[in-house]
């Protein structure tokens, strides 16, 4: 499974001063993944979503929308939770969920 420290970071292409990669698991979730350095502090920096056909896939049990505020340990949790769930099947349907 693939973890932050592994990610290839690619900056933001709206927010400058934030880093984004994209991680495509072998069960057909796409997980988007935001870092923004935090110069004083203040919420953990690390944002999860995951992603279907270029949107936001709020059907999954393990999130309805983007996950914020995670410690890397955190996000690296979530990573395994979407690495873990059921292959997408046909249509862009997850099975099992």
């Amino acid at each position: 499974m693939t973890t932050i420290s592994e990610l290839d970071w690619k900056p933001h292409p709206i927010f400058g001063d934030r880093g984004l990669s994209v991680i495509t698991f072998e069960n057909g979730y796409v997980a988007n993944v935001i870092f923004e350095k935090r110069v004083r502090g203040g919420p953990e920096p690390y944002e999860v979503a995951i992603l279907r056909d270029g949107e936001l896939d709020d059907t999954t049990p393990i999130m309805n929308g983007p996950i914020a505020d995670l410690t890397e340990d955190e996000a690296n949790a979530v990573l395994r939770r979407i690495s873990e769930l059921p292959a997408v099947g046909e249509g862009g349907k997850s099975t099992g969920c």
